[in-house]
């Protein structure tokens, strides 16, 4: 589309705002002028980031404590936003988080976000695509939906920091060489305003960077191919 839209003065809702590409999202759409409320389970990281969106010309940020994982959590940042602001423009689903493991160490998988796709293709950023894709048709023209599917972007999961099987959050410094050893890391404020800039123009996807599409095109043509990749790539863990 060759429209984009204003967000200055909009209200936006972003979880996992504390860290990660979630503060980078809050900090761009600071700049562009729009209310925010911000969500994420760290209550002191996330005022520091409410307060730097302030310095940064966003009119109003407010902070939602909260874990997306909890169904009154996420009703409880919903209705915050209507209580203060009166409406939601933008709601950016970017809470996550990444867990590595084969599938014989989870008796449950448990999906909680979509925009945190990793290199690796998660079984759970496949079904949020398509759970997505799928909210996308029942709503219909009502309600614009751009799914954000980022390669290694700066953040803690980039540095390591993921989910253990027995639910403990771990910083692994092997998984951090691996995973950088893997990709190129592009940087949270880069890949904040690829997202930003499609969402506004109204795309239905955005990958950033670009070449990761690649991906797609391995899966399609050569699946084979991207199946020896994968198992090598684990295979070097020592998983």
């Amino acid at each position: 589309s060759i429209y984009s839209e204003d967000v200055a003065g909009k209200v936006v809702i972003i979880t996992g705002a504390s860290s990660g590409i979630g503060e980078q999202l809050a900090y761009e759409y600071a700049r562009r002028g729009a209310c925010l409320l911000l969500a994420a389970r760290r209550e002191q990281s996330l005022r520091d980031v409410a307060y730097m969106c302030l310095e940064l010309g966003s009119p109003d940020s407010i902070t939602v404590t909260a874990d997306v994982s909890i169904v009154d959590d996420c009703k409880r940042i919903v209705d915050s936003a209507i209580s203060h602001f009166g409406r939601v423009d933008h709601l950016v689903n970017n809470a996550g988080i990444t867990s590595i493991s084969m599938l014989e160490d989870y008796e449950d998988i448990i999906i909680t976000s979509i925009h945190h796709g990793r290199f690796f293709l998660l079984a759970s950023k496949a079904a949020m695509i398509a759970f997505y894709e799928t909210i996308r048709v029942e709503l219909g023209l009502d309600i614009q939906i751009t799914i954000a599917t980022p390669g290694f972007v700066e953040s803690e999961m980039t540095k390591g920091k993921h989910l253990a099987p027995e639910g403990l959050m771990n910083v692994d410094v092997n998984l951090r060489d691996v995973q950088v050893s893997a990709s190129p890391i592009v940087t949270g404020q880069r890949c904040a305003k690829a997202i930003i800039n499609s969402a506004c123009r109204g795309d239905r996807y955005v990958t950033e960077p670009t070449w990761y599409r690649v991906l797609s095109w391995w899966k399609a043509f050569t699946p084979e191919l991207l199946d020896w990749f994968f198992s090598a790539f684990y295979s070097y863990q020592d998983w």
